[in-house]
């Protein structure tokens, strides 16, 4: 980890949740896109806001995200609070397809599935669980419990070729 600060400006992060050892508790991590070894990274206790969801790598387990990131040192830890670029890939709401599968409004977790290159889209308030092929979207992030997995607060639609795209508004409303 280092204690230089993240970038200014819109950048591509590479996301990922290390581990817990003995020593320390397991955080979200986040990267540069394109990162090697000796280059900076930031841990983070908590993670709040709006960000870009841009792609993935299954077989690691990251995500690829798009947006501003922001450190704040809190009595809770150390706080990364996200912004979406306002000039992101907005997805067109006009080529949603009605045949998709329509997620409502809920609190959803995003993890990936170990040993497949699958991923899990859990709507923690009905238990239902979705396996998709990757993320993409307006990604509400959010992160406070300490536990390996990050949630998305908003809506979601899986299409025909496993794809969840994150909306933070009701792409059923938008598109009538």
């Amino acid at each position: 980890m280092t204690t230089q600060t993240p970038p200014d400006g819109v950048q591509t992060w590479d996301f990922s949740y290390k581990r817990p050892t003995d020593n320390t508790p397991g955080r979200f991590r986040w990267r540069l896109d394109g990162w090697e070894d000796g280059d900076p990274e930031w841990l983070v206790d908590r993670i709040a806001g709006p960000i870009q969801a841009v792609g993935h790598d299954p077989v690691k387990g990251h995500l690829k995200l798009r947006g501003y990131m922001t450190l704040r040192d809190t009595e809770h830890g150390t706080v990364a609070y996200c912004e979406r670029d306002s000039d992101d890939n907005i997805i067109d709401l006009a080529t949603f397809d009605p045949e998709s599968t329509y997620l409502p409004y809920s609190h959803y977790r995003l993890c990936a599935a170990k040993g497949t290159e699958n991923w899990r889209l859990r709507d923690e308030r009905t238990g239902t669980l979705t396996m998709v092929k990757s993320y993409d979207g307006k990604l509400e992030l959010n992160w406070f419990d300490g536990g390996p997995h990050v949630f998305h607060d908003g809506w979601a639609v899986v299409d025909k070729d496993g794809t969840a795209t994150l909306y933070d508004a009701d792409p059923q409303e938008a598109t009538e």
